[in-house]
Protein backbone atom coordinates (compact mmCIF):
# COMPACT_ATOMS: atom_id res chain seq x y z
CA UNK A 1 0.00 0.00 0.00
CA UNK A 2 1.30 3.40 -1.10
CA UNK A 3 1.87 5.32 2.19
CA UNK A 4 2.27 8.93 0.29
CA UNK A 5 -0.50 11.12 0.51
CA UNK A 6 -2.57 11.52 -2.85
CA UNK A 7 -3.38 15.54 -3.22
CA UNK A 8 -5.56 16.85 -5.45
CA UNK A 9 -5.06 20.31 -6.90
CA UNK A 10 -7.92 21.61 -4.81
CA UNK A 11 -5.97 19.96 -1.96
CA UNK A 12 -2.56 21.45 -2.64
CA UNK A 13 -4.11 24.86 -3.32
CA UNK A 14 -5.60 24.75 0.11
CA UNK A 15 -2.98 23.63 2.17
CA UNK A 16 -0.65 26.40 0.74
CA UNK A 17 -3.70 29.15 1.24
CA UNK A 18 -4.11 27.91 4.90
CA UNK A 19 -0.32 28.01 5.41
CA UNK A 20 -0.27 31.61 4.01
CA UNK A 21 -3.01 32.83 5.93
CA UNK A 22 -1.95 31.31 8.84
CA UNK A 23 2.17 32.14 9.09
CA UNK A 24 2.62 34.69 6.61
CA UNK A 25 -0.78 37.02 6.61
CA UNK A 26 -1.54 36.69 10.51
CA UNK A 27 -1.06 40.33 10.50
CA UNK A 28 -2.72 41.56 7.31
CA UNK A 29 -6.38 41.08 7.49
CA UNK A 30 -6.69 44.41 5.09
CA UNK A 31 -5.59 42.11 2.37
CA UNK A 32 -8.06 38.95 0.81
CA UNK A 33 -6.20 35.96 -0.09
CA UNK A 34 -7.38 35.13 -3.38
CA UNK A 35 -5.78 32.75 -6.04
CA UNK A 36 -4.43 35.32 -8.36
CA UNK A 37 -3.78 37.89 -6.44
CA UNK A 38 0.82 39.00 -6.60
CA UNK A 39 2.10 37.57 -3.68
CA UNK A 40 5.63 39.27 -4.15
CA UNK A 41 4.05 42.40 -5.63
CA UNK A 42 2.00 42.92 -3.12
CA UNK A 43 4.75 42.54 -0.28
CA UNK A 44 3.02 39.39 1.32
CA UNK A 45 6.27 37.44 -0.31
CA UNK A 46 9.42 38.63 0.58
CA UNK A 47 12.69 36.69 1.24
CA UNK A 48 12.70 35.38 4.11
CA UNK A 49 8.85 34.59 4.27
CA UNK A 50 9.94 32.59 0.90
CA UNK A 51 12.25 30.56 2.85
CA UNK A 52 9.71 29.67 5.31
CA UNK A 53 7.08 28.53 2.64
CA UNK A 54 9.96 26.34 1.02
CA UNK A 55 10.82 24.44 4.18
CA UNK A 56 6.74 23.99 4.67
CA UNK A 57 6.19 22.56 0.75
CA UNK A 58 9.10 20.40 1.14
CA UNK A 59 7.99 19.34 4.86
CA UNK A 60 4.15 19.27 4.17
CA UNK A 61 4.32 17.57 0.25
CA UNK A 62 7.46 15.85 0.66
CA UNK A 63 9.22 17.03 -1.85
CA UNK A 64 12.50 18.81 -2.43
CA UNK A 65 12.64 22.27 -3.56
CA UNK A 66 16.18 23.13 -5.64
CA UNK A 67 17.53 26.52 -5.29
CA UNK A 68 16.79 27.52 -8.65
CA UNK A 69 13.72 26.61 -8.15
CA UNK A 70 12.61 29.65 -6.03
CA UNK A 71 12.01 31.95 -8.11
CA UNK A 72 9.31 34.98 -7.99
CA UNK A 73 6.98 32.74 -11.49
CA UNK A 74 7.31 29.60 -8.96
CA UNK A 75 5.99 31.52 -6.04
CA UNK A 76 3.91 34.77 -7.13
CA UNK A 77 0.80 33.48 -6.65
CA UNK A 78 -1.20 30.49 -4.74
CA UNK A 79 -2.11 29.36 -8.58
CA UNK A 80 1.71 29.42 -9.47
CA UNK A 81 2.44 27.64 -6.08
CA UNK A 82 -0.26 25.16 -6.43
CA UNK A 83 1.42 24.35 -10.45
CA UNK A 84 4.52 23.92 -9.05
CA UNK A 85 3.87 21.89 -6.41
CA UNK A 86 1.58 19.56 -9.20
CA UNK A 87 4.45 19.33 -11.44
CA UNK A 88 6.98 18.37 -8.06
CA UNK A 89 4.56 15.58 -7.13
CA UNK A 90 3.43 14.57 -10.62
CA UNK A 91 -0.46 15.38 -9.80
CA UNK A 92 -2.38 15.20 -13.20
Amino acid sequence: MDSQKQYTEQKIQQVIKDYILRDIMYEMSDITLVNDLPLIQNRILDSMSMLKLQSFLEEEFNLTINPEEVLPENFETVNNLTSFVMGKLNVV
